[in-house]
């Protein structure tokens, strides 16, 4: 398999464990090499990938070594499923349906990644969502402001 750069590595390792529900960590991290191994600890799953070119920096990563099976059981408390995740994963849903109980997340999150999140992390899921289809509280309130100056600018105030 071979990856445009750590990133994309990255992004794809983070992928593979959200959707086995699973936890993972980064041994070697660096621009040209990288290995994930599994969090648990008797787990033997490991992936590394390196460059073949080390003189630039946006040579693709080819994966060297590739470990499949898991030898442990699922994590509920999953630390790859973040906040950031969900609101990726779920912007669809969400921009159906904006003021979606923090409840029916928890629920979709747990049916389909068999992972369990806070109240904290499906609300502020949520707000990114939210953020990003409607804007900032910030910019809406500028745009508010902005129409009340005008429209007081008329007969009552002069430039």
């Amino acid at each position: 398999m071979v990856f445009a750069n750590a990133k994309e590595f990255k992004e794809a390792v983070k992928w593979h464990f959200v959707n086995h529900c699973r936890s993972y960590k980064f041994k070697i991290n660096y621009w040209y090499k990288v290995k994930a191994v599994c969090k648990a600890e008797p787990c033997l799953w490991s992936v590394y990938a390196s460059s073949n070119d080390l003189s630039d920096k946006h040579s693709p990563l080819h994966v060297k070594t590739l470990v499949p099976n898991h030898t442990c059981g699922t994590d509920e408390n999953n630390t790859s499923v973040t906040s950031t995740w969900v609101a990726e994963r779920y912007a669809g849903d969400l921009s159906i349906n904006p003021k979606m109980d923090v409840k029916t997340m928890k629920a979709m999150v747990r049916k389909d990644c068999m992972a369990q999140i806070s109240r904290w992390k499906a609300s502020r899921a949520r707000s990114i969502v939210n953020e990003k289809f409607e804007g900032s509280y910030q910019e809406q309130y500028s745009k508010y402001l902005e129409i009340i100056v005008k429209s007081l600018r008329g007969p009552i105030m002069e430039p």
